[in-house]
C-alpha cells in the first residue's frame, strides 16, 4: 500500500516539476522572442514602432504620465515626450504577465565621428616591468636584486634615484652614476606610488670594468595602434577601439596608469588573408603629444576626455541600438598616413541585445579599394566608426580570422553610455537645486 502511494506521490511531483519547467521555458522564450529589449533608450520626439507575433496587452506604469505615449494596434507605437524613465507593463492575452520593459527617454545625442589612427599609451611616463631576471655578479653568483627587493612584474618604473625613466637609455644613464651599495626606485603599482631601495648586482663590464644591473626586463608603455571612434563636442568625452586593452603577457585586462592617446600615422598595411589577420603598421607621431587621457578600459573600448577639442566635420546623430538595420553602411578609417577615408560595407546581421557586448552586429567589407589594400578588416582598424543613413550606429571591434572581409561591430549607443555622455545629457536637463 505504501509502495503504491509513494509511486503516485513521485508521479505527481515529477509531473508538476515538468509542467513548471515547461511553463518557465515557454515564458522565457516568449520574453526573449518579443523583439523588445528589456531596457532601452528612446530619443525624445522620435516615435518608435514595435511589432510582435504574440498577442500582447501593453500598459504603462501609473507614475510615468507625460514621459511616453503608447498607441496600441497590430503594432504598438511609443512616442517619447520628455526625458525621464518609464516602463511598459506587458502581458500575454492580458492574463499572463511578462517581464516589464524599462524605457529611458533621452535628448537627441550628436557626436563627431572619428576614424583617425591613435597610439595608446598605458602610462604618461615610465617603463613597465615585464619580467624579473637573475644576473651573475662578479663573484659568480646568480642574484635577482629587483625581485629580492619586492619589485613585481607589471610595476611601472618611473624613476631611479633622481633620474626620470622614459626610455631604456635613461636606465643605463641612471645606473652609470649610481652608488653600487644602493639605488632607489620609484614605482607605481595600481594606484599607489612606492619607493623601493635595491642593492644592484655588480657585473663584469665590457672592457674590464664593472656595471650595475637590477635584474629586470622593461618594456615601453605603448599598447599599440587603434582608431578613435567618436567624441562629444560639448563635453570632450571620447570613445575608441571598441574592445578592451589586454596585457600581452597575461591576456588579462591591462592596468592603465595615467594613460594617454596620441596621434599615429599608418606607415604600411600587412594585408589580411584567411587564417591570418592583417594589421596596420602604425607609427606614433610624437610620444609627448597627447590627444587625451584614458579614464576607463572596458570590454567595449577605452574612454576618457580629449585635452583639446579638434575643429573638424560637424556632429551627426547617434543611433540607438534598436534603430540599426541590416543594409549598406560606411566605415571611416585610415589606410595611409593620417588621412581619414570612407569605405563601403554591409551590415549583414543585427543581434538584438539587452546589455553591452562587442558582437552587436556582423559587417562585411564591400569597398573594392579597401579589399585590395587590406583584404578587409585588419588589426588597428578596431574603433573605426560605422555610419548608416547619416547616423553613427556602431564601431568596428573584431575581424573573423577565417574570413577577413567580415567582422563584428559594437553598438555606438553602448559606447556612448559607457563614456558617460547620456548621464551628462540628463544632468544638464535637471533644474539646479
Amino acid at each position: 500500500m505504501w509502495s503504491k502511494a509513494w509511486r503516485i506521490t513521485k508521479f505527481i511531483f515529477w509531473s508538476f516539476l515538468f509542467l513548471g519547467f515547461a511553463l518557465w521555458f515557454g515564458w522565457f522564450n516568449i520574453n526573449s522572442s518579443l523583439g523588445i529589449p528589456e531596457h532601452f533608450r528612446l530619443i525624445q520626439g522620435r516615435e518608435q514602432s514595435f511589432s510582435t507575433k504574440w498577442p500582447l496587452k501593453v500598459g504603462l506604469s501609473s507614475d510615468t504620465s507625460g514621459i511616453i505615449q503608447v498607441k496600441k494596434g497590430s503594432e504598438f507605437k511609443i512616442t517619447p515626450l520628455r526625458p525621464g524613465e518609464s516602463s511598459l507593463d506587458l502581458s500575454l492575452f492580458g492574463v499572463i504577465p511578462l517581464k516589464d520593459r524599462v524605457i529611458s527617454v533621452v535628448p537627441e545625442l550628436k557626436v563627431v565621428p572619428g576614424g583617425e589612427s591613435i597610439g595608446v599609451m598605458l602610462a604618461a611616463q615610465g617603463l613597465i616591468v615585464a619580467e624579473l631576471a637573475r644576473v651573475r655578479d662578479l663573484d659568480g653568483r646568480l642574484v635577482s636584486p629587483a625581485a629580492e627587493a619586492g619589485v613585481r612584474p607589471g610595476d611601472l618604473l618611473i624613476q631611479i634615484n633622481e633620474v626620470k625613466i622614459n626610455d631604456p637609455l635613461d636606465v643605463e644613464a641612471a645606473l652609470r652614476k649610481a652608488n653600487p651599495s644602493q639605488v632607489t626606485l620609484k614605482i607605481k603599482r595600481s594606484a599607489k606610488y612606492l619607493t623601493i631601495p635595491v642593492k644592484p648586482a655588480v657585473v663584469p663590464g665590457e672592457q674590464g670594468g664593472y656595471k650595475l644591473r637590477l635584474g629586470i626586463y622593461l618594456e615601453d608603455t605603448a599598447a599599440g595602434v587603434g582608431t578613435l571612434s567618436f567624441y562629444h563636442p560639448e563635453t570632450g568625452k571620447y570613445a575608441a577601439l571598441g574592445h578592451m586593452i589586454t596585457d600581452a603577457r597575461t591576456g588579462e585586462k591591462a592596468e592603465i596608469t595615467d594613460g594617454r592617446i596620441v596621434p599615429a600615422l599608418v606607415a604600411g598595411i600587412r594585408k589580411g588573408i584567411r587564417g591570418q589577420p592583417g594589421e596596420k603598421i602604425g607609427v606614433f607621431q610624437d610620444r609627448a603629444a597627447s590627444l587625451g587621457v584614458i579614464s576607463e578600459n572596458s570590454p567595449i573600448g577605452i574612454f576618457g576626455v580629449l585635452e583639446e577639442i579638434p575643429k573638424k566635420e560637424k556632429a551627426i546623430p547617434l543611433a540607438m541600438a534598436h534603430e540599426v538595420e541590416p543594409g549598406p553602411a560606411q566605415i571611416l578609417t585610415v589606410i595611409e598616413n593620417d588621412t581619414v577615408e570612407s569605405f563601403e560595407i554591409e551590415i549583414i546581421k543585427v543581434n538584438r541585445q539587452s546589455e553591452p557586448s562587442g558582437k552587436g552586429m556582423v559587417i562585411e567589407v564591400k569597398d573594392p579599394r579597401l579589399l585590395e589594400v587590406t583584404g578587409g578588416i585588419v588589426q588597428g582598424m578596431s574603433g573605426s566608426p560605422i555610419i548608416q543613413k547619416g547616423k553613427l550606429v556602431g564601431v568596428v571591434t573584431h575581424v573573423f580570422v577565417n574570413d577577413p572581409t567580415k567582422g563584428y561591430g559594437v553598438y555606438a549607443e553602448w559606447m556612448a553610455s559607457e563614456a558617460g555622455i547620456f548621464s551628462d545629457l540628463v544632468k544638464n536637463l535637471e533644474p539646479a537645486a
